[in-house]
């Protein structure tokens, strides 16, 4: 999450939408004041390297925050996974109600945007994610998990949705009810995030070359892919629990392969 009054925006970090290279590229033009969360260590030393802003003002401890960075400064490759991010006032995944409640009238006149992504892909990045994540924890290399490791994180992931325990991104960004100020949210488009980012930035009249870094690099299979994991009944329960994202965000249900 990245709350920048520089710049007059707040960006609502959702989970398996590119938001971390994203929040990324946008700390290139952060300013000292801003407010930037931290993400997995092996990420966030890759964005100090770019020389971008690194983690900041989200009300973790001084000290332990100094010592997390100069951790992840230092560490070689095997020693990322044990490094633990600080705890702060507000986390990297915050919802847009938590925003509210920490940030409140600071929020006026700010523009929210957040990225939205076929909800297909996102479960296809989410169970590529919960497969193989450990490894990506120790190296930043691309996550590639089998078709058969795919569809066995399928059956817990289906458990959670029976369940009605997987946090959506939908929810992560509905505005609060409760704000005393109009707040809205501006969706980009995963399909298009290069170009949505530059457009971002000339309407900040930023035009300073900001690349999108690829982290937490999967396979970016297409939405049918999910018809070669999930069966007819699978399928429909995804449907059914996704079908706000689907018309908020304007993406198409397929419909199982017939036998």
């Amino acid at each position: 999450m990245i709350f920048s009054e520089l710049h007059n925006f707040l960006f609502l970090k959702g989970r398996k939408v590119a938001s971390t290279s994203f929040e990324v590229a946008l700390s290139k033009i952060c300013g000292a004041a801003d407010v930037i969360t931290p993400i997995t260590p092996v990420d966030e030393r890759h964005r100090i390297d770019l020389g971008y802003r690194h983690a900041q003002n989200f009300g973790a401890d001084p000290d332990r925050l100094k010592a997390y960075i100069e951790a992840v400064k230092h560490a070689k490759a095997d020693q990322f996974e044990h490094i633990k991010k600080p705890k702060g006032t507000v986390n990297d995944h915050c919802t847009f109600e938590e925003a509210w409640d920490f940030f409140g009238e600071r929020l006026r006149g700010i523009r929210v945007i957040a990225i939205a992504r076929n909800p297909y892909q996102t479960i296809l990045s989410r169970l590529n994610h919960m497969a193989r994540f450990e490894d990506y924890k120790k190296s930043g290399q691309a996550i590639r998990a089998s078709k058969e490791q795919l569809r066995e994180e399928l059956n817990l992931f289906i458990k959670k949705l029976n369940k009605d325990s997987y946090p959506k991104n939908i929810s992560h960004y509905t505005p609060p009810s409760h704000a005393s100020i109009p707040l809205e949210v501006t969706y980009l488009k995963f399909e298009h995030l290069q170009t949505e980012l530059n457009q971002f930035l000339a309407s900040l009249n930023i035009s300073e070359d900001v690349s999108l870094p690829h982290l937490k690099k999967g396979q970016n299979l297409p939405d049918e892919a999910i018809l070669d994991v999930a069966d007819a009944d699978q399928l429909q329960m995804i449907n059914d629990y996704f079908d706000d994202e689907f018309k908020a965000f304007g993406y198409q249900k397929l419909k199982a392969l017939p036998l």
